[in-house]
C-alpha cells in the first residue's frame, strides 16, 4: 500500500514540475538586498538537486536499500528542474559565481537549461515506471548538463 501511495504522490509532483517547467518565465530584475537572496536561492535548488541525485545514485548502485522512494526523488528532480527558467534573475550575477558570460548567452544557457529539463522529466518517468536503466542514463544527461553548464559558465573555485 506505501508503494502506491508513493507513486501517487509521485505523479502529482511530477505534474507539478511539468506545469511549472511550462510556465512562462517572466524577465525581472533584483537589487539591493534582494540580489544575495536570490543567489541563496538558486544555490539551495541546485544543492537540492545534488541531494536527490546523490539519493537516487545510491539506490542504483545498491549502497541502499529505498528502491521504493526512486518514484519520489524524480519527481522531485523534475519539480525543482522546472524552476529554473525563473533562477537567473538579471541582476543575480553579483556576488555569485557565475561569470557575466552566462547572462549574455542567452540561447547558450536557455539551451543547457532545457536540456537539464527534459532530462529531469525522463527521470521522473523512467524512476515512476521503475525502468533503472533509465534513471540511470537521464541522471546521467542531467549531471552532463550541469557539468557543461559549470565549465562555461562558473568561476573557479577559490
Amino acid at each position: 500500500m506505501q508503494l502506491r501511495f508513493g507513486k501517487y504522490i509521485a505523479a502529482a509532483l511530477l505534474v507539478a514540475g511539468v506545469l511549472a517547467g511550462s510556465a512562462q518565465a517572466q524577465e525581472r530584475m533584483v537589487e539591493g538586498e534582494m540580489v544575495g537572496e536570490a543567489v541563496k536561492y538558486r544555490v539551495n535548488i541546485m544543492r537540492a538537486m545534488g541531494a536527490h541525485m546523490g539519493a537516487m545514485g545510491a539506490i542504483l548502485q545498491s549502497k541502499v536499500e529505498n528502491k521504493g522512494d526512486l518514484a519520489a526523488h524524480g519527481a522531485a528532480l523534475a519539480g525543482l528542474a522546472g524552476m529554473w527558467d525563473d533562477l537567473f534573475p538579471k541582476g543575480s550575477d553579483a556576488g555569485s559565481k557565475l561569470k557575466p558570460e552566462f547572462f549574455n548567452d542567452g540561447a547558450m544557457t536557455a539551451g543547457i537549461i532545457k536540456a537539464l529539463q527534459d532530462a529531469s522529466l525522463k527521470v521522473a518517468s523512467a524512476s515512476a515506471s521503475g525502468d533503472m536503466a533509465g534513471v540511470g542514463q537521464n541522471i546521467g544527461a542531467m549531471g552532463a548538463q550541469c557539468g557543461a553548464c559549470h565549465k562555461a559558465y562558473r568561476l573557479p573555485q577559490s
